[in-house]
């Protein structure tokens, strides 16, 4: 052999002449070597070319699968290969030297692997291709799926192996390990392009889609296609959830799932978008809390538009974790759905604009001509001319607003599933729904609108109050309902009450009631009820609940003592004790006026608690 290898009982071959020689094969193996092409073919390469440049009859360049429990042959050169036999591809690990040489990583030789009983896989290959001495190398490298891999190299003589030849060879592994890491880092560079290419292309697709259609579930429709994970789009300015397939189809299929997440979970989502801390992406949504048994890990991304967040992108991963590429679409897909939530938000925000200037002149009584105030609000399918009310959202505190944009949106959104000529827009810190065909209490979609807006508003903002108008046949007549529902708000707060509410409940004292300070009531009720609320504390008496039936009954006493099942001689004796007591006339009417005021006011201020 022209690199020193030595025929066991045989003539000696020269060795090579010098150095130059063994230089000159390595630099021709590493030209052929070097060569572009796709692994498969690079290994063939490297095995042929280190037969070529030595006196080794064949070479192969075999991979071990730890998983499945095999030396696989990937490459190999064998000129003396019979055409028709069907030669092992495959041996099983604990049959094979190969996985010997990755566990010691150091060549392995074998003298003559006919015979050698420590590999009886590779001694029936031996058997059958007629090779007699092997040498293994680890090539301290993987193939594409991850898999070390091993070059040997065989003989159809029985030679020996010097160390001059062990370091050829292990210079040409070497050589052949370059060329591997350079297949491998082409590839690499080739999928992040084609990675990259793809995610541009998504990209492209995805604003093609939001330019030309209005809708998120156009959008959705289209992200369903490049990503292959469940994902929820929540669009929280509007209230809106869109989904793709189901995350759990055995228990949610593919209709229930969107059934469920756009009714049940439609709000608890909107809520969380709003609301989720970003700073960790992986979480767990759990969907238990709106009454569904649903919780799975999901990537969480927030839709942002100005920096304000406008919903959310979630991704069901599954058990595992997005990929480069997914990741890119996803990113994509991020800034797809925040363009498409922008270009809604900014034409909902102008047309809420407009209809409150709009309404802003119309209760402030700003107006001149009917005709045209009538046809200004039919460019927004709002029909003034029909007797129409208002639903007044606010919030419990003074000096807070309700006019947030995500609430607009959604509220707008909700009202008009209920009533479709329902309109709302903001108005000096509150939110006005304004209800056209509203002409009596038994409406019932008028009750149902009211009981969906409170609803919404109270899921918004922390004790909302929303109040109801009465019915405004003309134009004039709303900037008096405008200004009851101000004065109910107003009411409410001061009397701690929330949810849904007319003026008509404070009773005829309304109107005096909105003028007065909230403190001011307190000590109103204290001066004329306290001295006789703390003698019935002491005395386990019952003169405050005898004055509040005797004022109620028209000061008639029999029919007051028939009301509280008492004689009319206990009721006079009663009476006349707060009378002798209190220093009380209750034949003077404004003595009367400033009991029953304050008994009205005790009843109303009940639910507030000293705050």
């Amino acid at each position: 052999m022209s690199q020193g290898i030595a025929l066991r009982g045989g003539k000696r071959r020269a060795p090579d002449d010098d150095l130059a020689d063994r230089l000159k094969s390595l630099g021709e193996i590493a030209s052929d070597v070097s060569s572009e092409g796709d692994l498969v073919t690079v290994l063939g390469r490297i095995a042929t070319a280190v037969c070529r440049h030595s006196s080794w009859t064949s070479s192969g360049i075999m991979a071990i699968d730890r998983d499945e429990g095999y030396s696989v042959l990937i490459a190999n050169y064998d000129p003396y290969a019979k055409p028709k036999v069907d030669y092992a591809r495959r041996w099983q690990l604990d049959t094979s030297p190969t996985l010997a040489v990755i566990a010691k990583n150091r060549p392995l030789v074998i003298d003559d692997a006919r015979s050698d009983k420590r590999y009886p896989g590779y001694r029936e290959d031996a058997r059958s291709r007629g090779y007699v001495t092997a040498a293994l190398f680890p090539l301290n490298v993987s193939d594409g799926n991850g898999r070390p891999m091993v070059l040997s190299v065989q003989s159809r003589q029985r030679v020996e192996v010097g160390e001059d030849d062990l370091a050829f060879l292990e210079a040409v592994t070497s050589l052949a390990r370059l060329a591997v890491e350079k297949g491998n880092r082409l590839r690499s560079e080739q999928a992040q392009a084609d990675k990259l290419q793809k995610a541009l292309g998504a990209h492209a697709r995805l604003m093609d889609v939001v330019l030309h259609d209005s809708t998120l579930r156009g959008v959705s429709a289209t992200i369903e296609t490049l990503l292959p994970h469940p994902f929820i789009v929540v669009d929280a300015t509007a209230g809106q959830v869109v989904c793709g397939r189901s995350p759990a189809p055995d228990r949610f299929p593919e209709a229930a799932w969107r059934d469920t997440l756009t009714s049940k979970a439609a709000r608890h989502l909107t809520t969380f978008a709003r609301t989720f801390e970003p700073s960790d992406a992986e979480r767990a949504i759990d969907l238990r809390a709106c009454g569904i048994d649903f919780v799975a890990a999901a990537n969480v991304a927030p839709l942002t538009v100005d920096g304000e967040r406008v919903g959310a992108f979630i991704v069901f991963p599954g058990t595992d974790p997005l990929d480069d590429l997914e990741l890119l679409i996803a990113n994509a897909v991020k800034f797809a759905l925040a363009v498409q939530m922008m270009r809604g938000l900014i034409s909902f925000r102008v047309e809420t604009r407009s209809l409150s200037d709009l309404l802003g002149q119309l209760f402030r009584g700003e107006w001149n001509n009917r005709d045209d105030m009538i046809a200004r609000a039919r460019q927004f399918d709002l029909p003034l001319d029909r007797p129409t009310r208002l639903l007044v959202a606010a919030a419990s505190t003074t000096g807070a607003a309700t006019d947030d944009s995500h609430f607009l949106r959604n509220l707008t959104r909700t009202a008009r599933i209920v009533r479709p000529d329902a309109r709302a827009a903001a108005d000096g810190g509150d939110t006005v729904v304004v209800v056209p065909g509203s002409d009596g209490e038994n409406d019932r979609s008028w009750s149902r609108l009211a009981s969906r807006v409170t609803e919404e508003a109270q899921a918004f903002f922390d004790g909302a109050i929303v109040a109801a108008s009465g019915v405004c046949y003309r134009l004039e007549d709303f900037a008096a309902a405008r200004e009851a529902c101000r004065r109910a708000i107003n009411l409410a707060r001061m009397f701690g009450k929330r949810g849904l509410i007319a003026e008509s409940e404070f009773g005829p004292y309304a109107l005096l009631l909105s003028a007065m300070d909230r403190e001011a009531m307190r000590r109103f009720v204290q001066d004329r009820l306290g001295p006789i609320l703390a003698y019935d504390s002491r005395h386990g008496g019952d003169l405050v609940p005898t004055l509040e039936a005797f004022l109620a009954s028209g000061c008639r006493y029999q029919a007051c003592a028939d009301a509280m099942g008492i004689h009319v001689t206990t009721l006079r004796y009663r009476l006349s004790r707060v009378t002798e007591l209190f220093n009380v006339s209750l034949e003077d009417p404004d003595s009367r006026f400033g009991l029953d005021l304050a008994l009205r006011l005790r009843r109303m201020m009940e639910p507030l608690k000293p705050a």
